[in-house]
């Protein structure tokens, strides 16, 4: 199955929600979008993701690598895995998604209150996407 990311820019979409704070992206009312990702669109940019433990810059061992593998281009710091980004680790926070977020993205949804977006084209696409939204 797939996974979505909802990007809120202000909490509270429910109109009957009392404690809601109107969205403050170009005057529009609250509103949000979903984008949606294939589970191994997923693992596959997270579990391929490394950190420098010197500087904090990231990169990606398939489409953004350092130079010199496991050595930050920046700063020349040692490249590490964080432990979120491990497989096993990816697959308990899709379940906890599924299981606590999914629900609440069905609801909204249903209320017209989200745009879905496609997360597996560009970055840069995806960004302009968003933008037209917002």
């Amino acid at each position: 199955g797939g996974r979505e990311h909802a990007a809120q820019p202000g909490r509270g979409l429910d109109d009957e929600d009392p404690g809601a704070v109107p969205g403050r992206f170009h005057g529009r009312s609250r509103s949000s979008c979903s984008a949606s990702d294939d589970d191994d669109i997923v693992i596959g940019r997270l579990s391929t993701r490394r950190v420098c433990k010197a500087c904090g810059a990231n990169y990606n061992i398939k489409t953004l690598p350092p130079k010199v593998e496991g050595v930050c281009d920046k700063c020349g710091g040692e490249l590490y895995q964080r432990d979120d980004d491990k497989q096993e680790s990816i697959l308990h926070r899709m379940d906890v998604y599924r299981e606590q977020t999914e629900p609440l993205i069905n609801y909204y949804k249903n209320k017209g209150k989200i745009t879905d977006l496609d997360a597996s084209i560009e970055t840069d696409i995806l960004l302009g996407e968003f933008k037209k939204i917002f």
